[in-house]
């Protein structure tokens, strides 16, 4: 694992992914990457509002119980498919794994984001031998720390293998939530810190961002870059 050179943020999540193909399209023509696409759910977390409006939680994304919930059949650790949404009630319709429904009431699920219950966006990326990741949330049990990189080593029909910064060679079921919490290395978002030291930072802002902290931490990224800090938009309020 060498120490980057470039910190390359994109605050717009298409963005990010567009930033992240030509990435990789470009380390496969120098043979850095194998050809071959493989493809894999990346598990990114979704907020939404207080309030609990049903249109916040859409049907596809996954709740994760960190903790359990026996009044509703929900064991601790459980990874949960919505089925659907249920607009006059206010209801999520949660798929378990035993084939049965459950009803949860969505300003229940809002008022424990962070602590109890996460709430994920389900995105079908490709991975290749080679691609170099981050992990986005730490489960000890597996020996996953968040904020650390790993590299795909051999991908087979149903399996995943990556070695980790210490070496150590994990293989995971496709299938298995847990080895889901993952972004490319290349183009990142603001949900995970800059590396330690990087001697290039390039930042694309997306015109809708807003907050005066996140622009701050923006900047400050920015201002760490050993030689050249380089920042794109299409918005001139960043300019003013």
């Amino acid at each position: 694992f060498k120490t980057k050179t470039a910190y390359l943020l994109a605050t717009d999540y298409k963005d990010r992914n567009t930033l992240n193909a030509l990435i990789r399209t470009a380390l496969k023509k120098q043979g850095l990457l194998n050809h071959e696409d493989h493809s894999a759910i990346s598990l990114r977390e979704y907020y939404i509002n207080g309030d609990g409006k049903q249109n916040k939680i859409k049907q596809g994304m996954i709740i994760h119980f960190e903790r359990g919930y026996k009044k509703l059949g929900i064991r601790s650790g459980e990874y949960l498919r919505v089925d659907g949404v249920d607009v006059i009630l206010n209801k999520t319709i949660l798929k378990h794994h035993s084939g049965d429904e459950i009803q949860v009431d969505i300003s229940f699920i809002a008022k424990r984001q962070k602590k109890e219950i996460r709430v994920y966006q389900r995105d079908e990326l490709s991975l290749s031998e080679g691609d170099k990741i981050i992990w986005t949330k730490t489960d000890k049990k597996a020996g996953l720390l968040k904020n650390k990189y790993a590299i795909v080593r051999n991908i087979l029909q149903d399996t995943i293998m990556f070695e980790l910064e210490n070496k150590q060679l994990k293989l995971f079921k496709k299938s298995d939530a847990v080895s889901m919490h993952w972004q490319y290395a290349y183009a990142q978002g603001l949900n995970l810190p800059p590396p330690k030291q990087y001697d290039i930072a390039i930042a694309h802002l997306d015109e809708k961002l807003k907050s005066p902290a996140r622009l701050s931490a923006i900047f400050g990224a920015m201002g760490k870059a050993k030689r050249s800090a380089h920042i794109y938009t299409h918005s001139i309020d960043y300019v003013n």
